[in-house]
């Protein structure tokens, strides 16, 4: 048993010392970074806002979706990061008669903005190439009736967040690949609105899965 407990403090210590030796240097000073800005672009799919009879569903297409985030660090592993993203689609009825997706409207614009908690595992792999993190968090999403203007006519809803992902990449400038979940309802106007037991509420998950870079500062 002793012998267990040294090798499996053997192993920590040496994982911890391998994420200390390839944290992200910054790109002004060398230094490890204490802050990171992380533009990326990828696609995300839309969650049921209403479901019908006959498995008809209410929700927005598939569609492309742009942002950026920035990350304070606060310890060698764990940050806050801001997250603004956007995405151009459309309301559809899924499942609708024979078709799989029909267009129902105009184009809105979606509109995402949250802050998360996130936590970088102290583990490296591919010899120090990948290194995974996780994040969590709340804000909002906001449907816009103008898909180009985040100031005309919308309904804002609170969204929480979880997602999880890997950095890639070992200078200033990497590679970051994550998958996040936008958890929302139409009835969550307010965060003292959130509920996860009233089947009622309307929940949709929306998924988003995107890559992108990440420059240490």
């Amino acid at each position: 048993m002793r012998k267990l407990i040294a090798g499996f403090a053997l192993a920590t210590a040496a994982a911890a010392a391998t994420a200390q030796a390839q944290e992200q240097p910054s790109v002004v000073t060398g230094n490890p970074a204490a802050f990171r800005v992380q533009p990326y672009v990828g696609v995300v799919k839309f969650g049921a806002l209403n479901e019908y009879d006959n498995g008809v569903r209410e929700s927005f297409d598939t569609r492309p979706v742009y942002g950026a985030q920035a990350a304070l660090s606060l310890t060698r592993n764990l940050s806050v990061v801001g997250n603004f993203g956007y995405a151009r689609t459309r309301p559809v009825l899924k499942n609708y008669a024979a078709s799989a997706q029909t267009p129902n409207g105009s184009d809105v614009g979606v509109w995402l903005y949250d802050a998360n908690a996130e936590y970088r595992l102290p583990v490296t792999v591919a010899r120090g190439m990948v290194r995974p993190f996780v994040q969590a968090g709340a804000g909002q999403i906001r449907y816009s009736t103008d898909a180009t203007n985040i100031s005309s006519r919308s309904n804002t809803s609170t969204a929480l967040n979880a997602g999880a992902g890997v950095d890639v990449g070992l200078g200033p400038v990497g590679v970051r690949v994550m998958a996040k979940d936008y958890l929302t309802s139409l009835d969550w106007d307010r965060a003292e609105d959130v509920t996860l037991r009233n089947r009622a509420s309307r929940r949709a998950n929306n998924l988003a899965l995107t890559a992108g870079l990440t420059i240490g500062f």
